[in-house]
């Protein structure tokens, strides 16, 4: 028996990879999965999966390769092209006996009482010390995208922006938003493509977006030298951070708590802002060119910056105080940090072609040593500019774009290649993966989102 869409919905937000976005009641599965039959006994001949966004009309297909043969990296067979989303689905209750008022009323409970014994569990399982409740628990069990199976470009979304610098996708994986040289936020719904609202405000470039982890927040950072704070369900402007006019903002970062958030600016300091009370908390400075890249743990107590000095300092976030200061082995400038969600990897991108994965217990520690002070892996990764680094919910997948005009996926464990995203229209200037980790966004130079699904 094939499970309807409406009941696969349900358990699919059971399953969430932040329990926060899951049921917290045994009584709303009850109600969920009675609409859900309501929902599902109408018959249709021809359905389309609420996922499955419209086709896209004559664009150029991407491409996903696999290494050589010769790779270490090597997979068995090659990747096919395969359609993630089901096209049709048949909810006729006489092929599943559901319609049946015994039958329904049996599988419901049925259901609804494993929920309750498996709400019981994971409540157990996923309690934590009150101040660590915002911690998302990482899970250990490797998502779709380390299996190497096939990447389909499910959407492609055009905004008001030329230029695009920058993604982000919501903690609920429901919300894309979206910056660029249109001066504008746009915010999308990840599903379907449609674009929902434009945040204006801004006198300049938007470099930067960011959610935060609560789902109540997006700040955004402009090249008119602020960062604004904005609402996400009313759209409403809550508060502009400010330093000098003339300071771009080109990196921001929320802290878990949603309490902190960090910025990368022109005038080669990193400004730590509390978010409650809109006030400067810090000024990092060490930096000897623009900042870049910043990127927090998710522990919140380490912040890692990158500069066009070719340098990465890491900080204790909380007491402002740099912990140490690596540069680039190859002495270029670097764009992009990021940290893996174990805290445990720092990845970094270059202007040329290089990727390199440190380990950051190492450098929290001072980086003693020579060896410490050194990448774990450095890595010709691509043919120009790596201008984005992402690393998946589970840590499992690093993505890079380019201006190459591909993404690579890569194992950050050891440094090799799994697959390659090629055939792009433009620069890949950022790319982001959603919470679930069941998404990757991209933005390029033409101004067009490019939305990828991996099963």
């Amino acid at each position: 028996m094939s499970l309807p869409w409406q009941f696969a919905n349900v358990l699919d937000k059971m399953i969430r990879y932040d329990y926060r976005q899951r049921y917290q009641r045994v009584t709303e599965v009850l109600q969920a999965l009675e609409l859900a039959n309501s929902q599902s006994t109408q018959t249709y001949n021809v359905s389309r999966h609420p996922l499955t966004p419209s086709p896209i009309p004559t664009q150029p297909p991407a491409t996903v390769t696999l290494p050589p043969q010769n790779s270490p990296s090597e997979a068995q067979t090659n990747l096919a092209d395969v359609d993630l989303f089901v096209s049709q689905v048949d909810v006729a209750k006489d092929n599943t006996g559901i319609a049946n008022p015994t039958n329904k009323f049996r599988w419901l409970i049925g259901i609804g009482t494993g929920i309750a014994a498996a709400l019981a569990v994971t409540a157990g399982m996923n309690y934590v010390p009150k101040q660590n409740s915002l911690l998302p628990l990482v899970r250990t069990a490797n998502i779709s995208w380390n299996r190497l199976e096939t990447i389909s470009l499910v959407n492609t979304l055009a905004g008001s922006s030329k230029n695009l610098y920058s993604v982000a996708i919501s903690s609920d994986s429901t919300l894309l938003a979206s910056g660029g040289d249109g001066n504008s936020i746009e915010l999308w719904n990840l599903q379907t493509g449609q674009l929902l609202r434009t945040l204006k405000g801004h006198s300049d470039a938007v470099y930067a977006v960011a959610f935060s982890s609560d789902g109540q927040k997006i700040a955004s950072g402009s090249g008119d030298g602020t960062i604004k704070v904005w609402s996400l369900p009313t759209g409403n402007l809550l508060q502009t951070l400010k330093s000098t006019s003339e300071n771009r903002v080109f990196s921001i970062a929320f802290s878990l708590d949603g309490q902190t958030l960090a910025s990368a600016n022109k005038d080669k300091t990193i400004k730590v802002w509390n978010l409650g009370t809109g006030q400067m908390k810090n000024t990092l400075k060490g930096h000897s060119d623009f900042v870049l890249s910043v990127a927090i743990s998710q522990d919140g107590k380490t912040l890692v910056s990158s500069s066009s000095d070719k340098t990465i300092k890491v900080w204790n976030l909380s007491a402002g105080t740099l912990l140490s200061s690596i540069s680039d082995p190859t002495g270029d400038a670097i764009p992009a940090v990021s940290i893996s969600p174990d805290g445990k990897i720092l990845a970094s991108s270059s202007i040329y072609d290089k990727i390199n994965l440190w380990n950051l217990r190492e450098l929290q520690n001072g980086c003693n040593g020579a060896q410490a002070c050194r990448p774990k892996y450095s890595i010709s990764a691509h043919k120009n500019y790596v201008n984005s680094v992402a690393f998946s919910p589970d840590g499992q997948t690093l993505a890079s774009g380019s201006r190459d005009k591909t993404i690579k996926l890569w194992n950050p464990q050891t440094g090799k290649l799994k697959s390659t995203i090629s055939n792009l229209n433009g620069d890949v200037n950022s790319v982001a993966f959603s919470p679930d980790g069941k998404i990757l966004v991209s933005n390029d130079g033409e101004g067009k989102i490019k939305v990828w699904r991996s099963p």
